[in-house]
Order: structure tokens, then sequence, then C-alpha cells
């Protein structure tokens, strides 16, 4: 394979990959059967991108978008409020896989350069929530277990959602104290830790249509398969 077709195989694959997570199903699957169309035939199915699945559905779990805006105040009543917690859930996921593909499980360096927190606390408290949520059993809770400049080892870190529309994607309350023990208590904003994710999606995603950039391509040719992607019988 010549370097002409291997770009064309990177492009074909990035196009479904970021496929626009604001058009439907349809389209995505209308752009599949094009780019594959002897996988579509063979699969007897539709095969989607991770990627757009997962970021559709979290505008799902926070009721975003101009869809549906109109019904906002009405699903809210309905629903209780939004799904904040599967919705960090969710973020967690998607941030800790583009980071383990793109930048080899770097996640201070996606967090700066895509999520725009220059804080180096808080790029440390967003890490540490990703322990509390995928080895903690969601408890929004974890205990530091090497000391730093930060935090002191042992110390207990809690996290909780706010559902407010305010700028910070994460704050520290600083009037949190505990009695028996060291701890530190982070507010998360899971709708703009997803809007400013989604900014960063749209910029890597510029970065890996330049054919200049080709060891960015290629870790995501050889990291990003399409038999790994979500298959959907009909």
């Amino acid at each position: 394979m010549n370097q002409g077709q291997i770009n064309e195989q990177i492009d074909n694959k990035l196009k479904l990959f970021f496929f626009d997570h604001t058009k439907s199903r349809d389209e995505y699957v209308e752009l599949y059967k094009e780019l594959y169309p002897e996988k579509y035939l063979q699969e007897k199915g539709k095969r989607y991108s991770p990627l757009f699945i997962i970021m559709k559905e979290i505008k799902q779990a926070l009721l975003l978008g101009r869809e549906i805006a109109p019904y906002r105040k009405d699903i809210l009543k309905r629903l209780d409020g939004e799904a904040i917690f599967t919705s960090i859930v969710l973020i967690r996921i998607a941030f800790t896989n583009i980071s383990k593909v793109f930048f080899s499980g770097d996640y201070n360096k996606f967090g700066k350069c895509y999520l725009g927190i220059q804080d180096e606390e808080y790029l440390d408290a967003l890490n540490l929530l990703r322990n509390a949520l995928e080895h903690n059993f969601w408890t929004l809770s974890t205990r530091v277990k090497n000391e730093n400049q930060f935090h002191k080892k042992g110390e207990k870190i809690y996290f909780t959602l706010t559902a407010e529309l305010k700028k910070e994607i994460i704050t520290k309350n600083q009037n949190w104290k505990t009695l028996d023990y060291n701890s530190s208590l982070y507010i998360i904003n899971p709708r703009r830790l997803y809007t400013n994710f989604e900014k960063g999606i749209t910029k890597l995603r510029k970065e890996l249509y330049d054919k200049n950039n080709s060891d960015i391509r290629e870790r995501f040719n050889k990291n990003v398969r399409l038999k790994h992607w979500i298959l959907v019988s009909p």
C-alpha cells in the first residue's frame, strides 16, 4: 500500500470516527455504506463510531442541543432533572480513551491542550476523579496514594456535581473541612466539561486531517480499528 492509499484509508476512518454527532444515526450509516460497502454487506449490521455514539448520548443526558431546547423544561420536570451522574461517567470514559489512543494516557496533556484547563491542581483533581469513577465503585471519592504539591498521602478527595450554568469546569470548595482527617472537596460542572471536550475534539480532528501530523495520524490508524466499533444488528 502506497502513502496515498494509506492517507485515504486514514481519512475515511477519520470521517466516521469524528462524524458530526449532531447529525442522525441514519446519516452516519449512509456515509458508512458509501465508504465501506463490502463491510456493510458482509456484517449485515450497522457499525458505529464509539465517539459518535458517546458524544450523542452525553448530549442527551445533559439535555443539550437545539432539537431539545424547545422541550427542555417539560423534559426536566418529567425526568426529575438532568442525568448529570450518567453524563460525568460517559465523559470520563471518552476522555480516558481519547487520551490513551492519542497521548499514551497523558491526561494532563489532553486536559491542557484540548480542555483548556491550565491549573495544575485542577488537572490533578480530574485525574483523581477518574480514579474515583473507575476504581472506587462510582462513589465520587478517592484517597491520594502518592503525595504531591496539592495533597498529602492518604488524604480523602470528594467530588460533587453541579448542573448550574457556571463558567468553571472545576472549582475547589475552600470552606470544606472534616474534623478527623484531611480531605478536599471539588465541584465538577459536567455541562461545562462536555462543551470544552466537544471543542477539544473539534481541534483534535482538524489536527488529524493535517497530513503534516504524520505521527498522530499513524497512531490513530494503528489504535482505532473498525472491527472494534459498535455493531448493531438490524
